[in-house]
């Protein structure tokens, strides 16, 4: 992204909800019928508290995400991992508001995705700037040429999360027990050790098997709308393995 885009006090143009974006991260996300929790933890009216639902249906996943613009919430999460599928009868394909029951770690089935989550360093709650967001996709690169490098295959996602990069890399099914869970954790310990710096991070916070993950083709919408650090779409490529 350019860097002087947005120079000046014009503030730019709000980013709307890319529909094609979302279906190709929810395919490859998921498989055939399983179920995922969508979350969106903060909408922009704290009224509606924290609002969920759960999902097997690719279509109906787009209908849910399409209206949901940075003027109604501050971001758009599915689970990284899939979820029981009992799950389904707590609001099947449809959102809640003020929803009282959302997912545990004790609910996933598997460990089959590891996310990478490259953060700018930043006060919270406001967006990155286009220098900060670079650095992280920058960061972001060079951990897929070293994974590469190392015999890991391309990431299922591999992208930016709105203000930061974001990849996602599919694992075998592995069981979720404190053992993968340390196995996942020591491994983004590693990558923090050898790819952040004093103003990216690797976040290795997002190792517990219901981790949420920005979905893709969504708008990533903290603090307000200004031409320095302003909301962006979370997107990227998609890869279906």
């Amino acid at each position: 992204m350019d860097e002087n885009a947005f120079q000046g006090s014009e503030v730019p143009e709000m980013p709307g909800v890319d529909t094609a974006q979302v279906l190709q991260f929810w395919h490859a996300m998921v498989r055939p019928g399983d179920v995922y929790e969508m979350r969106i933890p903060k909408p922009q009216d704290s009224r509606l508290g924290v609002t969920s639902g759960y999902v097997n249906d690719p279509t109906s996943f787009v209908s849910l995400a399409q209206d949901i613009t940075g003027d109604r919430a501050e971001a758009v999460y599915v689970t990284l991992n899939q979820v029981a599928p009992a799950l389904l009868a707590r609001c099947q394909n449809r959102l809640q508001r003020n929803a009282k029951n959302l997912t545990g770690d004790e609910d996933i089935l598997h460990y089959r995705n590891l996310l990478i989550d490259i953060d700018p360093i930043r006060p919270s709650g406001i967006s990155a700037t286009d220098g900060e967001r670079q650095a992280a996709l920058e960061i972001g690169d060079t951990i897929v040429s070293f994974l590469s490098e190392h015999g890991w295959p391309l990431p299922v996602i591999h992208g930016s999360s709105g203000n930061g990069g974001m990849l996602i890399y599919r694992l075998p099914d592995l069981p979720n027990t404190p053992e993968s869970t340390a196995v996942v954790k020591r491994a983004l310990e590693s990558l923090a050790g050898l790819f952040s710096t004093d103003t990216v991070t690797i976040d290795t916070a997002v190792h517990n098997p219901s981790r949420l993950v920005k979905v893709l083709g969504t708008v990533a919408a903290k603090g307000d709308h200004i031409p320095d650090r302003p909301w962006r779409r979370a997107e990227g490529v998609c890869r279906v393995d």
